[in-house]
């Protein structure tokens, strides 16, 4: 609010009661909740591309065709440049999974070398852990964050839901 208002030209006076005015109002306090201050942020600093690659399976049903059935739609990015891929699966198969990352990743980008996913249990496989040595990838299971799924890929879903939502 206060680097909205700066921007518009509005006086010191103003910007400086901006505080005031989000501690006192409901919805703002609600829009914006002050952090806890237990909270210590943790992580590594990803510096270089296709160092670490997160993926995620997203779930939806059609509105048009088949509401019925579940769709499964997968989903890997870069955590340093936040470039993803993303694909409708046919299942939620270990071979479909792993066939998913190896056309749409490492055909494309060579294999990452840190693969991490928030424990789907088709990737928790011997055969997965096999194919990921043959690629020289490591993986890494992280439980899913509050707002379910990894923190990386929920942040760059909401463009990408706005056209699977269109897709027939």
């Amino acid at each position: 609010m206060q680097s909205l208002l700066r921007a518009s030209g509005a006086p010191p006076l103003a910007i400086a009661e901006v505080p005031a005015m989000v501690q006192s109002c409901d919805v703002c306090r609600r829009w914006h909740p002050p952090p806890d201050p237990n909270n210590v942020t943790t992580g590594r600093l990803v510096t270089e591309f296709n160092d670490e690659v997160q993926f995620d399976l997203w779930f939806y049903r059609s509105l048009i065709d088949e509401p019925e059935n579940m769709r499964t739609i997968g989903h890997v990015i870069d955590v340093c440049l936040r470039l993803c891929a993303q694909e409708v699966m046919q299942s939620k198969a270990e071979t479909e999974l792993c066939n998913f990352i190896s056309r749409c990743w490492v055909a494309v980008h060579t294999p990452m070398k840190l693969l991490v996913q928030d424990g789907e249990t088709g990737m928790r496989t011997r055969s997965v852990a096999d194919w990921a040595s043959t690629c020289h990838i490591d993986l890494k299971f992280k439980p899913p964050t509050r707002r379910h799924g990894l923190q990386n890929v929920t942040k760059a879903s909401t463009g990408t839901r706005v056209t699977t939502s269109r897709h027939k």
